[in-house]
């Protein structure tokens, strides 16, 4: 008996040494063999990895300041299924209906919404089953807010099951100006509108960083010292040529004179003719970039860039200067400008004047009198009355439009820019495509077009028009964008002759009203009716300044304003007051008082 207890004890003994040995080796393993596999399970259990998002670029005038940024903000989100169930559990229709408009009622004014659409937004997909993720109004950046929100989620309060998550949110400091151009950004985070649309791209052109957090009880965390952070790279900082000094005062005569016209809309341009630097780009009606309930059709539309129109008579400079280079005519001839000369051979419409002259005029008096009769009996001499359809004839004068850019975009980045329209030269004739021209018809340009356009006639070169000057990268790195060489369309000697006919319509003619006081201006108006419809009139001015040796070339549009007959009447005074604001801000001693 003692015998078969002592066996036991030995198989007894034998079975736990060997069990206390694997016990032993394991825990040997564990420490020595398998510990790297251990620390990386920690290390997934323990620690989270924490997306540190890159911002957007900022938008930036001439002089640096900024126009649009990315501000950090707290976002509220709330994943419905935590609405509707309390984990696998569902919750009862009338507690989500109590959720939901508790939620709503303490969301509304720190997220500025109103309640009844942040409740609906959480009640449809509720209702329907639906496990989206609702995103409830615009990013946070308020830091008073900020505190509101992040005191209201953790004290398990009505938003205790909404989700505060960190973002970039835009900001413009300056709110509405050159809003329409600046455009907006949508929900997603990329533009919706104007430059943050065309310039999507660069600015978003960023990659996320990263960063590690040990986790521990509640909501407690650590930062995560043995894992270096990677930091975010952001987007590009685009430098514009706007000064929004400028753009300010622009937009602000301009939403007047639409007001008080009550014009269908406007566009003012404001360009440097050495660089084709863009001072200004105003189009009217404007949204503000902030305020969502702004964001209409009609003041998304860029006007400046992305709306054409026929310039009529403020085309007449630029048809004298080429007769002048092609040789039609020489700065002391005179043209029969007698209603009877309106008869064009081969054309079935007589061309009339505004103002009739039973005399000759000379080139100067038919730009200060705007004598369609005149510049037709001019340009028809291009080509003999017995061959209509010589395009050959007439190819120097469409190579020479072409090089003032008609009929070919910008560039600018700006979705949907116009190119305008220039007639293909195949389709050209004596009586009617050279007749039209003489007076802007025939050709449609856009107001940043036909500021180029103008700018040609201060030296007799054009250049594109230029937006961006410069892409910041955040670490001290600028990339400039370099003005592009000039083209040369017409003699100095033409264009010196032409600004003066420009300058006779201010001084002598009906633009007074458009003069500067101590400050030469040359200028030009037009009239342009809708053939098919003469309610559709549109008023245009463009005028250089100063006049003897031009700095910057000014275009205003109006769009059917009412009240008056003629631009004289209303883009002219708009183009005044505009220059009468910002010359002085742009260094021109003047005798305003």
């Amino acid at each position: 008996m003692m015998l078969r207890a002592r066996r036991l004890l030995l198989v007894f003994s034998t079975f736990l040494f060997a069990l206390l040995g694997g016990l032993f080796g394991r825990l040997a393993w564990l420490q020595v063999g398998s510990r790297e596999a251990a620390l990386a399970r920690q290390t997934r259990q323990s620690w989270r990895s924490l997306t540190l998002p890159a911002h957007r670029g900022a938008l930036r005038d001439r002089h640096g300041q900024v126009l649009a940024d990315s501000l950090e903000a707290l976002q509220v989100e709330a994943w419905v299924p935590r609405l509707t169930h309390d984990g696998s559990r569902p919750r009862a229709e009338g507690a989500v209906a109590t959720t939901v408009l508790d939620m709503a009622d303490c969301l509304a004014p720190l997220v500025q919404e109103p309640a009844t659409e942040l409740a609906q937004a959480l009640w449809d997909p509720a209702v329907a089953g639906d496990g989206a993720n609702v995103r409830l109004g615009r990013p946070v950046t308020d830091p008073d807010r900020i505190d509101a929100l992040l005191e209201q989620r953790s004290r398990r309060g009505p938003l205790w099951r909404a989700d505060l998550t960190p973002v970039w949110a835009r900001s413009y400091p300056a709110g509405a100006t050159a809003g329409a151009l600046l455009g907006f950004v949508l929900a997603d985070g990329h533009g919706g509108a104007g430059l943050e649309h065309g310039l999507d791209d660069v600015l978003s052109c960023g990659l996320d960083g990263h960063a590690y957090q040990r986790r521990g009880v509640g909501d407690f965390a650590l930062a995560a010292t043995d894992c270096p952070e990677v930091p975010a790279k952001h987007g590009f900082d685009v430098v514009l040529t706007l000064d929004v000094a400028v753009e300010r005062m622009v937009e602000e005569e301009l939403a007047a004179s639409c007001k008080q016209l009550s014009a269908a809309g406007g566009a003012a341009v404001l360009l440097e003719v050495e660089t084709g630097d863009v001072l200004s780009l105003a189009s009217w009606p404007s949204l503000d970039p902030d305020r969502r309930s702004t964001w209409t059709k009609a003041a998304q539309v860029v006007r400046p860039v992305q709306a054409i129109y026929s310039p009529g008579s403020t085309f007449k400079p630029v048809m004298l200067a080429a007769a002048l280079d092609l040789g039609l005519v020489k700065p002391g001839d005179s043209v029969d400008c007698r209603p009877e000369r309106g008869r064009i051979p081969g054309r079935r419409k007589l061309v009339t004047d505004t103002h009739p002259q039973p005399r000759s005029l000379s080139l100067e008096e038919i730009i200060v009198h705007s004598s369609n009769i005149g510049m037709s009996n001019i340009m028809i001499r291009l080509v003999p009355e017995s061959e209509p359809k010589n395009t050959a004839a007439m190819r120097p004068l469409h190579e020479l439009l072409q090089k003032l850019g008609i009929g070919r975009a910008t560039g600018l980045p700006v979705a949907a820019e116009a190119a305008g329209k220039l007639t293909p030269l195949a389709s050209w004739s004596r009586p009617y495509t050279l007749v039209s021209l003489s007076f802007g018809h025939e050709v449609s340009v856009t107001p940043l077009q036909m500021a180029a356009i103008t700018a040609t006639l201060s030296d007799g070169t054009w250049r594109p028009p230029r937006l961006v000057s410069a892409y910041l990268d955040g670490e001290g790195g600028r990339v400039d964008v370099p003005v592009a060489e000039p083209v040369r369309v017409f003699r100095r000697e033409t264009v010196d002759f032409v600004r003066d006919c420009m300058q006779a319509v201010v001084d002598k003619g009906q633009a007074g009203v458009a003069g500067v006081p101590g400050i030469p201006v040359a200028g030009k108006t037009g009239t342009t009716v809708d053939e098919t419809d003469p309610s559709k009139e549109v008023h245009s001015f463009v005028a250089l300044v100063p006049a003897d040796e031009p700095r910057y070339a000014l275009v205003v549009v109006l769009d059917r304003p009412h009240g008056h007959r003629y631009a004289a009447q209303t883009a002219a005074p708009l183009a005044g007051a505009i220059l009468r604001r910002a010359l002085p801000y742009l260094g021109f001693p003047t005798d305003l008082p």
